[in-house]
């Protein structure tokens, strides 16, 4: 998709006309507050006309019409909250949960109620899937069923660009005819290995995020947390039969087998059985307790089956909560979902997921096309929020799981008080019971209405604090975190008129230095909830809180996870449109009425922390000691997420001017010599340089350039890491996705699309240029930002993580420490920007292969996976011993920060080293191109 095409010369021109100097920040941010003659001069040629702006509106572009009819306090008598049907082990001994894959439609609407998305795939025609409740000591058996019908797909395996991003000349049908040459076509149905990008959509397998578990096959056959099992449907089955020797349908690891199925394959259905407890071999120790979540793990399918709403939650009931339970209702066992005891304490269940299905199924039976809708964001499968109803000083425990898969999965949760809506545009607004109308909501009104929350869990762990035999369990007051002002809420958004400018201006805000990066990511009152991450929380309704006033239960919408909300307000300032940019949507997960009189006992939620259980030894934070080995040297290891989607991928051509020029000519050459097999499918000729001579430019590949230490995923992956088992680590991971800056006004030789040179320089240097200040006299409004990064969630699977750090880079690309202390997780975002996260974990129990990747899953199909294995064997282990830790001060020395500049090389290249569908991506040297400041 093209970038917006940026505002001419002579628009800059009329800009600066008058003296208004409107490339000056601080007269910009004061005109469009209210100078009239500021907001004219804005008016430039890029300025939507009024038959524009009125064609927007139709498109639901500009706010604000709300979506949701005001809720009535006083017509609202019943709860219409549901939480996902229950499956407990211990009501069926010795039988299976039946979990049958199945497609919910195709083509057309969704039949799923509450979501009038189309949907792909449901466990059984529903979502969320069962929720499971069990003991720490049980056994979970499942039988998963893949009904689904055959696949259709076709996947091109080794060298193939993305076929959104050809150069103008390059058309798909020369693509798809050099890589069927090339014998890179695969029919999805005969892919009997993993091999990375999205494919075999009607391949199936599950996983049980959060557990401690073994990750492989019992001794009896049955398999538990084996995300290396690929579950076919029994009609590609029944095809590859009769199929089996066409040159289409040849196994990849090994074109000679005859056989119908892999080692890591089955038909149609597979038995599971997860034995938890046992817990650092300790006989009847049970597992934790907490809130997990199972879904689909397939690789190539994980994100469109999870983003089609199949997952479920996953619940570990154990002596936390009986703890809680008997203080809070005098029973260790009561119905979760039902109120009871003095402060009509219960559970429930919040599934927030934002759903994203493409409009087409490419491996559906029917290949018709669906309906287009945008992503829904659902609330326990529903669109509608529910109506909460709650007495002053009622206290419940709420189990909250971010199910998002994408970029855009960010979430702040939070309750605010008031009724808060969501307009068609996308923003947020609330409504006034007194003159019966909404409005834009600030932020600053965000932060004045949020009420207050006690956590209790993060990851499906509760709170730790303290050390070895001093570790305990802890309940945390989020209205003491960190209650200072929110650089996000520094310059209030004007109603009408250029709304951009102060939009960019508090995004920038953010970065400007450490307090101001602390303060935007630490905020009161909110938990701060990447894709996957789940919390437990405590809620009490403020006691003295009148009859029938509103609440609502928000996911806030998240912009600092990626570059992509700045590039967008760029690209609007620079062409004067008054057009907000699209958000993520808000989940607006609840509205809790408060009705009936309060609750006769004003309860401490603190005092809790006095009844939680002892903090059990594989939960109590890993000292020093533990990390040391034999010789005496710190187990260290490097994990390093990187590459670019493919949208972003600069501008890398064979023009004299760019800095990879010459190693690309050669690598061309040679090329050209064995034939020209790369030429349409890893390059490209893209126009001519001044002499006339043909200019060859880099095509962004289809599985993107996203990696893990620089490789993509195989499960058989030699350079794989391996760690001793019952040992700990201490790990740094870091994230080499960066924004890049570009002049969008100038095209050099090989310019196409949004593909332009970009710079690896700080974000300082890039505003300071776009806004004509520090060393800069003018604007340049063609500077803008060109290539975006992401912060990355990073997942490990079987053991959860004890994070000490997670560092954002501010403007000047200064680390900041967010965390206000250490804390058990699962799912940690890793900042772009060269951010870091440094985590300790011991690989306990069990021994064999499993993985960490990326759960923006989009990006785990395209290879951002790393298999990793435990071995009882100390001579296998690969470990790096240090004599420092990477979180000790002063270890940069022994831990280096990769540079900006090796940062961009690391981001252009990967080894696939699937032996049969790899690919070593460019193949020559990249260099990144150096800024000159002009």
């Amino acid at each position: 998709m093209s970038k917006k095409q940026p505002a001419t010369e002579q628009h800059h021109k009329e800009q600066a006309a008058g003296n208004l100097q409107l490339g000056r920040r601080g007269f910009l941010h004061t005109g469009l507050l209210g100078a009239a003659a500021a907001r004219a001069a804005w008016a430039g040629p890029h300025r939507p006309t009024a038959e524009a702006a009125a064609g927007l509106r139709q498109r639901g572009a500009t706010p604000i019409v709300d979506l949701e009819q005001p809720v009535d306090p006083q017509a609202v008598s019943v709860e219409t909250w549901n939480d996902p049907w229950v499956w407990r082990p211990s009501d069926w001994p010795r039988e299976q949960l039946h979990l049958n894959v199945v497609e919910s439609q195709n083509p057309g609407v969704g039949t799923i109620p509450g979501n009038p998305n189309p949907r792909l795939f449901s466990y059984g025609g529903i979502t969320p899937g069962p929720t499971i409740r069990m003991r720490g000591d049980e056994t979970l058996a499942v039988k998963l069923r893949n009904l689904l019908e055959k696949d259709f797909g076709v996947t091109f395996v080794h060298e193939y660009p993305d076929p959104n991003e050809l150069t103008p000349d390059l058309t798909l049908e020369e693509v798809n005819s050099k890589a069927a040459e090339q014998g890179n076509r695969r029919d999805d149905f005969c892919l009997g290995e993993h091999t990375n990008g999205l494919h075999a959509a009607h391949v199936t397998n599950l996983h049980t995020h959060g557990l401690h578990v073994s990750p492989g096959e019992n001794s009896d056959g049955t398999h538990s947390d084996n995300i290396i099992l690929r579950v076919l449907n029994q009609p590609d089955y029944r095809r590859r039969k009769q199929e089996s020797l066409s040159p289409s349908c040849v196994f990849l690891r090994n074109p000679e087998q005859i056989y119908f199925l892999t080692d890591d394959e089955v038909a149609g259905e597979a038995n599971y059985e997860f034995r938890i407890g046992n817990v650092l071999g300790v006989p009847g120790a049970p597992h934790p307790p907490g809130t997990h979540w199972y879904h689909p793990h397939a690789h190539g399918s994980t994100h469109n089956q999870v983003a089609s709403g199949m997952a479920g939650f996953l619940i570990i009931e154990g002596d936390v909560d009986d703890r809680i339970n008997q203080r809070m209702t005098g029973s260790e066992h009561p119905e979760p979902t039902v109120k009871s005891g003095p402060f009509d304490y219960r559970e429930r269940l919040m599934l927030m997921q934002r759903v994203s299905v493409p409009s087409t199924d490419p491996d559906a039976s029917r290949k018709q096309e669906q309906l287009r809708q945008p992503p829904a964001v659902l609330v326990n499968g529903s669109q509608q929020p529910a109506r909460i109803l709650m007495r002053p000083g009622a206290v419940e425990r709420w189990r909250v799981l971010n199910g998002s898969v994408d970029g855009k999965g960010y979430r702040r949760f939070m309750v605010l008080n008031g009724q808060y809506g969501q307009a068609k545009s996308g923003a947020l607004t609330k409504y006034d019971p007194e003159t019966k109308e909404w409005h834009d909501a600030s932020l600053s009104e965000v932060e004045r209405d949020k009420l207050t929350l006690y956590q209790l869990a993060m990851d499906g762990v509760t709170l730790v604090t303290g050390e070895g035999d001093d570790a305990r369990y802890t309940i945390k007051d989020l209205a003491l975190q960190n209650p200072s002002p929110n650089p996000l809420a520094t310059h209030p958004i004007p109603e009408e008129g250029d709304r951009n400018l102060p939009m960019l201006e508090n995004l920038q805000a953010a970065y400007r230095d450490p307090t101001s990066v602390r303060n935007t990511y630490l905020r009161p009152n909110e938990v701060y909830l990447a894709p996957a991450n789940r919390t437990d929380v405590f809620f009490k309704v403020p006691v003295g809180t009148a009859q029938d006033t509103v609440l609502t239960v928000i996911g806030k919408s998240v912009i600092v996870h990626a570059d992509n909300p700045q590039q967008m307000m760029q690209q609007n300032v620079a062409s004067g449109t008054d057009e907000l940019p699209m958000g993520p949507g808000e989940v607006i997960v609840a509205y809790i009425v408060v009705k009936e009189t309060g609750i006769q006992e004003d309860f401490d939620v603190l005092s809790l922390r006095d009844v939680l259980p002892p903090v059990p030894p594989y939960l109590r934070p890993l000292k020093r000691e533990q990390l040391i080995d034999g010789n005496g040297k710190f187990r260290t290891r490097t994990i390093t997420y990187s590459g670019w989607g493919s949208q972003d991928f600069p501008l890398v051509s064979t023009d004299p001017s760019d800095p990879s020029a010459a190693d690309f000519k050669a690598f061309i050459e040679q090329d050209q010599a064995a034939g020209g097999k790369l030429e349409k499918l890893r390059y490209a000729r893209n126009g001519t340089d001044p002499q006339g001579n043909p200019i060859f430019v880099l095509l962004p590949p289809a599985i993107r350039s996203m990696a893990i230490n620089g490789r993509k995923f195989d499960p058989t992956d030699p350079e794989r890491p391996v760690m001793l088992l019952d040992s700990a680590e201490e790990w740094l991971l870091e994230n080499s996705s960066m924004m890049l800056w570009g002049d969008t006004g100038s095209k050099p030789p090989g310019q196409w699309l949004g593909h332009f040179r970009g710079y690896p320089i700080s974000r300082k240097d890039g505003q300071d240029r776009f806004f004509g200040e520090g060393p800069y006299a003018e604007p340049d409004y063609n500077f803008q930002i060109v290539t975006k990064g992401v912060d990355h969630p990073f997942h490990i699977h079987q053991n959860p993580c004890w994070v000490l750090s997670i560092e954002v880079p501010d403007e000047n690309g200064n680390l900041v420490n967010i965390l206000d202390e250490p804390r058990w997780q699962d799912v940690i975002f890793i900042p772009r920007n060269q951010g870091r996260v440094v985590f300790r974990t011991l690989f306990a129990d069990y021994v064999g292969t499993y993985v960490n990747h990326c759960h923006i899953l989009l990006h785990e199909d395209n290879g951002m996976m790393q298999a990793i294995e435990a071995s009882p064997f100390e001579d296998h282990a690969n470990y790096a011993p240090k004599d420092k830790l990477p979180s000790d001060p002063g270890s940069q020395t022994d831990f280096p920060r990769p540079t900006p500049e090796q940062a961009y090389v690391q981001n252009t290249r990967f080894v696939d080293p699937n032996r049969a569908t790899g690919q070593v991506y460019p193949g020559f040297v990249t260099v990144a191109p150096k800024y000159s400041g002009s």
